[in-house]
């Protein structure tokens, strides 16, 4: 028995975090109008352009994400503050704070779109990505490169012993990939000052992170 569109747009979107793209729905064998109908009685959601919620309107922070990373296309992945939550190791401060826009970064240049905050790199090898949960997302050592635009070293020390502590840590794979950024990149200096922070046990407690300040902020850049 053949499963009808429905059925396989319902087994799309469950791998998906409840969302879909344009594309998708197509390839499961819905034509412009059939979306359009089942936007409007209520079976199919729009939440950026060419990407919708399945059934309902409800979005987790999961589903947020992987919204953001489809509406941003194939070579999109989750970046800065919302990529260092989905890997655990974000501050618990980071956690309480509303975000007005995801954070995404590609090699493709991107229209504005509501809710997400595009950055475009030219230098986003196979080795800087990875996949957490089904929603693309850079590595932990590209993330420390890509928050030291916007963050302290001892932030940065924090979370690389959190990253310890789930042992997700690889300080050599840190080093290097901050090396491919030493030319050009402000952020570099305060990865590897973050790094010799932890070297020397100087991890820091949250009171005097609070008072060094978080930088936590939506202006976060990512230079290519």
């Amino acid at each position: 028995m053949h499963a009808s569109p429905d059925q396989r747009i319902a087994a799309i979107a469950s791998g998906q975090h409840g969302a879909v793209t344009r594309d998708q729905l197509h390839a499961a064998g819905l034509c412009d109008s059939s979306i359009a109908l089942r936007v409007r009685n209520g079976r199919l959601h729009r939440v950026h352009r060419g990407v919708y919620l399945v059934g309902h309107r409800a979005m987790s922070r999961t589903t947020r994400w992987m919204a953001a990373v489809l509406a941003g296309g194939e070579g999109t992945y989750l970046d800065l503050h919302d990529a260092a939550e989905l890997h655990d190791i974000a501050r618990p401060s980071w956690r309480y704070r509303r975000r007005r826009s995801v954070a995404v970064i590609s090699k493709r240049q991107h229209r504005p779109a509501r809710g997400i905050r595009f950055q475009r790199t030219r230098h986003l090898p196979p080795t800087h990505v990875t996949t957490i949960d089904g929603i693309p997302v850079v590595t932990i050592a590209r993330l420390l490169v890509d928050l030291a635009s916007c963050e302290t070293p001892t932030t940065i020390c924090k979370l690389i012993d959190e990253a310890a502590y789930h042992d997700r840590l690889d300080l050599p794979v840190v080093r290097s990939v901050a090396e491919e950024f030493r030319t050009g990149r402000a952020g570099y200096a305060i990865v590897m000052d973050g790094i010799a922070l932890y070297d020397d046990g100087e991890r820091g407690t949250d009171s005097e992170l609070e008072e060094e300040g978080l930088r936590f902020t939506e202006s976060c850049g990512v230079p290519s």
